[in-house]
C-alpha cells in the first residue's frame, strides 16, 4: 500500500505531512522565480528560502530538516557541494537537488557524490514541480523510523553515478535513441565492458555475441541499461571502500540471476510489459542495500554473517535485530532518493515481505521474492546461515499457490539448458 503524498501512516491515523523545500541561491532574481514557480503549491509544499549556503544552515538549525534542499552549485563564499555536504552530514535523510548552469568539471564531480538529482538552468516549472513530487512521494512512501534511523548514522550514503545522471538528462531531455544511448555508454569503457560482459552472459541466452554497446541496449532496452549503470556505478563506490572484490562478484552473480529470473517468471505468466521490465530491474538491484551496509559498517556486517551463520539463520533477520531494518529496507530507500519508480523500489524494498503490498498481487514485488527464493533454492545459495523462505501464504492470498510448482520447473528448465 502506498503512502498518500500529503500523509504518512503511523497505526490507523494518519498525521498531516506538508513537504517542506528550502531553495538556496545567490541571485535574488532566481529566487524570485522560483517563489513564482511553488506559488500554485502552497497548499502542498512549505517553501522557504536562503541567498547563501551560510544562510540555509542557519535556518536548517533553527526550523529544523527539510524534506528537500534545492541548491546552486556556483556561489560566493559557501558553494553548492560544500552546502550539500554540510546537509548530507547533519541532515541525511534529506533530498539534496541541484540546480544550476554551466560550472567547472572539478566542482560537478564533487556534487554528483553528494546530491540525489541534478537539474539544468533555466529549469522549466513544470519540470521543477515533477522532480519534487516525484522524489519525495516515493521517499515518502517506504519511509520508516527504523530506516531513517539508519541513514542517520550511514556516513556513506551513495550518490548516483554521474553517467546514470548523464543518462537520466538525456532521456528527459529528449526521446534518446538507441543510437544515442549506445554512444552514451560507450564513453564509459568499463561500463561497456560491464553491459557486454551481461548482455552475452548465458542468463540472457543470446545466439551469437553481441559486441557494441548500442547492440546491447537495443537488446536489453533502456531500464535495464539504467539498472546496470545505478549497481555498477554503486559497487565502484563500494569497491573505494574495501569491499572484497568476490563478494561483488557473489553479489552480481546472484543479482543477474534473480534478474533473468523474475524476468522470465513476469513473462510466463504474460504479465504487462512495464511489470516485466520492472521485475527485471528491481531482481538486479534487490540486494544493493548490503552493499551499502557493508561499506558502512564493515565490522558489523561481518558480525551479522557470522552470527546468523551460527544460529542457521538468514541475514535480514539478523540485520533487523542488530539495525532495526534489513538491506532490502535500505536499498529501496536509496533507489526512493535516487528516484527510481515506485515498483521498481518496492520489488527492492519488499523482496524478502511481499506481504507489505496489499491487496496480494502478482506484481514486481511477488515476482521478486519468489524469484529470489527460488534462485536461492536451485543454486544452493545461502544468506548467512539459511536460504530466505517463501511467504507461501501470500502467494496463496495472491491466488498462485498451485503456480509455484510450475514456475520451478520453469525456471529450472530454463537453467539446466542455457
Amino acid at each position: 500500500m502506498t503512502t498518500p503524498l500529503t500523509a504518512l501512516h503511523h497505526g490507523d491515523a494518519q498525521v498531516n505531512t506538508m513537504r517542506t523545500v528550502l531553495f538556496v541561491d545567490d541571485e535574488p532574481m532566481l529566487l524570485a522565480g522560483l517563489r513564482r514557480s511553488m506559488h500554485g503549491l502552497r497548499g502542498e509544499w512549505r517553501a522557504a528560502y536562503a541567498g547563501s549556503g551560510a544562510e540555509a544552515l542557519a535556518l536548517m538549525e533553527a526550523e529544523g530538516p527539510f524534506d528537500v534542499v534545492v541548491s546552486d552549485m556556483m556561489m560566493p563564499g559557501m558553494s553548492g557541494a560544500e552546502f550539500l555536504r554540510a546537509v548530507r552530514e547533519r541532515y541525511p535523510a534529506t533530498v539534496r537537488i541541484i540546480l544550476s548552469g554551466q560550472a567547472d568539471d572539478r566542482l560537478v564531480a564533487q556534487c554528483v557524490e553528494i546530491t540525489h538529482r541534478f537539474l539544468e538552468k533555466p529549469c522549466e516549472t513544470a519540470t521543477l514541480r515533477a522532480t519534487l513530487e516525484y522524489a519525495t512521494s516515493i521517499v515518502f512512501a517506504v519511509r520508516d523510523p527504523a530506516i531513517t534511523a539508519l541513514v542517520g548514522r550511514i556516513q556513506r550514503l551513495p550518490s548516483p553515478p554521474q553517467l546514470c545522471q548523464e543518462l537520466e538528462q538525456r532521456l528527459r531531455n529528449n526521446r534518446a535513441s538507441v543510437e544515442e544511448i549506445g554512444e552514451l555508454i560507450g564513453r564509459d569503457l568499463a561500463m561497456t565492458a560491464q553491459v557486454l560482459k551481461v548482455v552475452n552472459s548465458a542468463y540472457f541466452g543470446l545466439a551469437r555475441e553481441l559486441e557494441t554497446a548500442q547492440e546491447a541496449v537495443a537488446y536489453l532496452g533502456v531500464e535495464m541499461i539504467r539498472s546496470l549503470v545505478v549497481l555498477n556505478g554503486l559497487t565502484e563506490q563500494v569497491q573505494r571502500q574495501g569491499v572484497p572484490e568476490s563478494e561483488i562478484e557473489s553479489l552480481w552473480q546472484h543479482s543477474l540471476r534473480v534478474s533473468a529470473a523474475a524476468r522470465d517468471l513476469a513473462e510466463l505468466e504474460g504479465l504487462p510489459r512495464a511489470v516485466v521490465k520492472e521485475s527485471t530491474t528491481a531482481g538486479l538491484l534487490h540486494d544493493a542495500g548490503k552493499l551499502v551496509l557493508a561499506m558502512n559498517f564493515p565490522g558489523r556486517t561481518k558480525q551479522i554473517i557470522a552470527d546468523a551463520q551460527a544460529r542457521a539463520e538468514a541475514v535480514a533477520v539478523l540485520e533487523r535485530e542488530v539495525h532495526g531494518c534489513t538491506h532490502a529496507d535500505v536499498g529501496g530507500y536509496l533507489f526512493a532518493l535516487w528516484g527510481l519508480s515506485l515498483p521498481v523500489v518496492q520489488g527492492v524494498a519488499w523482496h524478502h515481505a511481499p506481504v507489505r503490498q496489499e491487496p496480494p498481487a502478482l506484481g514486481t514485488a511477488m515476482v521478486v521474492h519468489v524469484a529470489d527464493v527460488l534462485v536461492h533454492d536451485f543454486f544452493d545459495e545461502v544468506e548467512g546461515g539459511s536460504k530466505p523462505w517463501l511467504d507461501e501464504a501470500y502467494v496463496a492470498a495472491a491466488g498462485y499457490a498451485d503456480a509455484v510448482p510450475r514456475w520451478r520447473q520453469a525456471l529450472e528448465h530454463g537453467w539446466c539448458n542455457r
